[in-house]
């Protein structure tokens, strides 16, 4: 477990509730970073570049994260984190979702990639509101920085209507410290900065959704039951392998655990199907 302090805690609710924006400065436990790194080294170098101007011409990214990385599957429920999505995600459902993992290496010569929402995905059929559909969170696997690309986030842009055209004089860029991890919703809008530098801009990116959506990456797929087996339970279920109430998910009328063989294959019942079922 990664320890999580009441400043912390205290820092979510006193920042994030207002801006829905919030950095926090070398969070993961000793060592963490270093293993997502050499995690994600490999497949770096067969990995190509993206070939638009959305995704980036310099610009890698490396998805399933859950499969191939032990490190960010730590990250994945550090503390701070749940506890983050515990209190704004929860109440518009009884459990979230892993909803995309994405390692981002931008490029040196990048250009700033368009600004936009992630709960774009949604919003043609959901209504934009106050409530949250999705919440992102990115970690710095090197330094951030105005000139390597940091994030640049428009705070309190997810208050604004589906017609808000953002002011880009209202930016600011996520610039923090490798280890550091920067918090905001779905519906603040953001996007890769430009990289002037001569080295790459790393970092891995989770988003979590509401239980009741359809997730971004497809994590059954992106992590099959023989990978999925391997992983702790909690994690099991952040990416998908239990019901969502009522039946949402299920399975032969089951809970999708039994396909991992977690020793239960009783029939789901209502009254069994709730939060922590």
């Amino acid at each position: 477990m990664i320890p999580t302090g009441r400043s912390q805690r205290a820092l979510v609710r006193t920042n994030f509730a207002p801006q829905r924006v919030v950095r926090c400065d070398n969070k993961p436990l000793p060592g963490v970073t270093d293993e997502v790194e050499a995690d994600l080294e490999p497949h770096w170098e067969t990995i190509p570049t993206g070939n638009s101007d959305f995704i980036g011409f310099q610009t890698q990214r490396a998805p399933q994260l859950i499969a191939i990385s032990e490190g960010c599957r730590v990250l994945a429920e550090h503390p701070l984190v749940m506890a983050v999505m515990d209190r704004v995600l929860l109440p518009m459902c009884k459990r979230y979702r892993l909803h995309v993992t994405n390692g981002i290496r931008v490029g040196p010569d990048e250009t700033p990639q368009m600004l936009h929402r992630d709960d774009e995905l949604f919003r043609g059929y959901v209504p934009h509101d106050r409530r949250q559909l999705l919440t992102n969170m990115i970690w710095a696997m090197s330094d951030f920085t105005a000139a390597n690309g940091a994030t640049r986030i428009l705070p309190g842009s997810h208050t604004g209507s589906e017609d808000t055209v953002p002011d880009e004089e209202d930016l600011v860029q996520a610039e923090m410290p490798r280890g550091s991890l920067a918090l905001y919703h779905g519906s603040t809008f953001h996007g890769a900065g430009r990289n002037t530098t001569d080295q790459p801009r790393t970092g891995v990116l989770f988003g979590y959704s509401l239980g009741w959506l359809r997730q971004e990456e497809n994590q059954y797929l992106a992590v099959p039951p023989d990978v999925a087996q391997t992983l702790p339970k909690s994690l099991q279920e952040l990416i998908g392998y239990a019901v969502h109430p009522l039946f949402l998910g299920g399975v032969d009328q089951r809970d999708p655990s039994t396909v991992l063989g977690d020793g239960t294959d009783a029939l789901l019942e209502p009254a069994e199907s709730g939060k922590g079922s």
